[in-house]
């Protein structure tokens, strides 16, 4: 299970830096015209989620709880979801100089029609392989 939440917890704080060093670029060169409006948008995106990861990985870390086996398929739904919502995100951010309209329209749009429900899947698919109560009856072995 510490196996397979690592890697996702790598892939969320390997795309969230990122989109973070990308943000503050365009905000360092003036792409926003309302920078607060732009963070505001992305915070709330990675943040929550990012602290989910962290207070779980230090929680288990603590702990000297058995090692529990993940379930493979709840794992590649977590995995899968996951990147699909980074990537739309980091895609906003990409796309946004080949826009003809203002970023934060492209925001706008973005958390309104994909961005907030991938969100919802992702969250819930964490939550399920992050904070799940009791052993897996199958899976991948967990590392040691």
């Amino acid at each position: 299970m510490k196996h397979c939440q690592r890697r996702i917890a790598t892939l969320w704080f390997g795309v969230a830096g990122v989109i973070a060093l990308i943000m503050i670029s365009q905000t360092l060169l003036g792409h926003y015209a309302d920078p607060g409006a732009a963070w505001a948008w992305l915070v709330p995106n990675l943040v929550p989620t990012l602290s989910l990861i962290i207070g779980v990985l230090v929680a288990e870390s603590l702990s000297d709880a058995k090692q529990r086996m993940a379930d493979t398929f709840l794992y590649r739904v977590c995995l899968g979801v996951s990147a699909f919502y980074l990537l739309s995100i980091l895609m906003i951010l990409l796309l946004q100089p080949f826009s003809s309209g203002p970023a934060a329209e492209l925001m706008k749009q973005g958390q309104q029609f994909w961005i907030g429900p991938v969100q919802g899947l992702a969250t819930a698919s964490l939550g399920a392989f992050f904070v799940r109560a009791g052993p897996a009856a199958t899976g991948a072995p967990a590392e040691s």
